[in-house]
């Protein structure tokens, strides 16, 4: 083939691949032109060769609806609807809601849910009413009367709240009760059925009285907020029992040492006959003539709560020497053996008797029979202020008598002889 034919054909080649781009090119244009104002449209209607450098045309945006963030949104937006729904409808005590039944019980007049059902048990110390759905319970409000005095006290009043086998005491909280004098308020929770329940329990202590508040309710359905509404739609500011104090009497149960200081934060338990014929502990109550314990006293101690005084007498357990010595008394060896872990545990003792051993310092064996009547040994422990004791000496011990002693003599034999505590030593 001659290089004249070569060219040619080469030349055609190049002319069908440049027929084909201009075909593509004019295709393209075609497709946005619709895009295009009619300016750069007639800019545009020159013909464009296909080496020519062409202008790199604007993609257009994709309209929102068509980005992927859109679709996430809206399957969100829905998820969000559903679970507003589902909550719309989802059973809780603030259904049907409303504090418009009243009650009275034991002169306390109440508000409750006319929806809630009462209980066919409610009687004059009690009254119960329930929230039912689906004929189920939901919910439950109880107002009960405990009794006279003051049982809003924690521990001894945790069993006024337990009344499932299971229900733990959570944590106690402070609760504002208008017209209360005292308020102990505490959350519970318990399992029922094989659901899990919660209740929001209170006592209040009024006017020598105490009534028991308790709203219990499935553990998805409680509300803080309502369970408070019922608490305090409980009319305790104009309140009046009519129960009156007619005798005061008081306990002493802290230390009894010299110098211990008796005041309103002592262990002093405040008891009370009421007019209603019931007795009870009051809290209300103060020492009018606080004062320290001392040596050899016994002191007389004022409370008064209300209207009424109450005289407690405590006897101070510290004694000086003289005054200790003279309450130790002197028993038959047969007394001491016989009764070391009866009725003399813990009596105060005198006794005489020649030291046979020193076991150590403050520790001896003494024989308290004397002459031919001897053998009659005590085992004495003491502090070993006393100073020096030797065998042979005599001593008189001035102690407690705490228990027996046993030891194995040098043959060998088990004994057992009284033990006394010694608190002085005379030789």
């Amino acid at each position: 083939m001659s290089k004249e034919k070569k060219l040619a054909k080469k030349q055609a080649k190049l002319d069908a691949k440049k027929a084909k781009l201009d075909a593509k090119r004019a295709k393209k244009e075609a497709r946005y032109a619709s895009l295009k104002s009619p300016s750069s449209a007639a800019a545009d209607a020159a013909p464009v060769s296909a080496f020519d450098t062409p202008q790199r045309s604007v993609k257009p945006k994709k309209l929102f609806y068509r980005r992927w963030w859109f679709y996430v949104a809206i399957v969100i937006l829905i998820m969000l609807i559903i679970s507003g729904i589902s909550s719309l409808f989802s059973p809780s005590i603030k259904d049907d809601f409303n504090l418009d039944g009243t009650g009275t019980l034991h002169g306390l007049t109440y508000k409750y849910p006319s929806s809630w059902t009462p209980s066919s048990k409610n009687s004059k110390d009690s009254a119960t009413y329930t929230l039912n759905k689906d004929g189920k319970a939901l919910g439950i409000f109880t107002l009960a009367y405990s009794g006279s005095g003051d049982l809003a006290t924690k521990p001894i009043s945790i069993a006024e709240f337990k009344t499932e086998k299971d229900q733990s005491i959570d944590e106690y909280e402070n609760l504002s009760v208008s017209g209360a004098e005292k308020v102990l308020y505490c959350k519970t929770s318990f399992t029922k059925g094989d659901d899990p329940w919660v209740s929001r329990s209170v006592l209040v202590y009024k006017d020598n009285v105490t009534f028991a508040i308790d709203i219990r309710a499935k553990e998805s359905a409680m509300d803080d907020d309502t369970a408070k509404k019922l608490i305090t739609g409980v009319d305790f500011k104009s309140f009046k029992s009519g129960v009156t104090i007619r005798k005061l009497s008081a306990s002493y149960f802290g230390p009894t040492k010299a110098g211990t200081a008796i005041s309103d934060k002592s262990k002093i338990v405040v008891y009370a006959k009421f007019s209603n014929g019931a007795d009870g502990n009051l809290s209300d109550w103060h020492v009018t003539n606080p004062q320290k314990l001392a040596t050899d006293k016994t002191s007389i101690i004022k409370i008064k709560c209300q209207d009424k005084t109450a005289k407690l007498k405590i006897v101070c357990s510290t004694m000086s020497k003289s005054n200790y010595m003279a309450h130790c008394k002197t028993y038959s060896y047969s007394d001491l053996t016989h009764k070391s872990t009866g009725k003399l545990q813990g009596a105060l003792v005198k006794a005489t008797g020649k030291v046979t051993q020193v076991i150590g310092s403050g520790e001896y064996l003494i024989d308290v029979g004397g002459g031919w009547d001897f053998g009659k040994y005590v085992h004495i422990i003491s502090s070993g202020s006393e100073g020096k004791v030797v065998e042979d000496d005599t001593i008189t011990v001035y102690g407690k008598i705490v228990g027996d002693f046993q030891y194995e003599t040098v043959l060998g034999a088990n004994k057992t002889i009284p033990e006394i505590n010694a608190k002085y030593i005379n030789r």
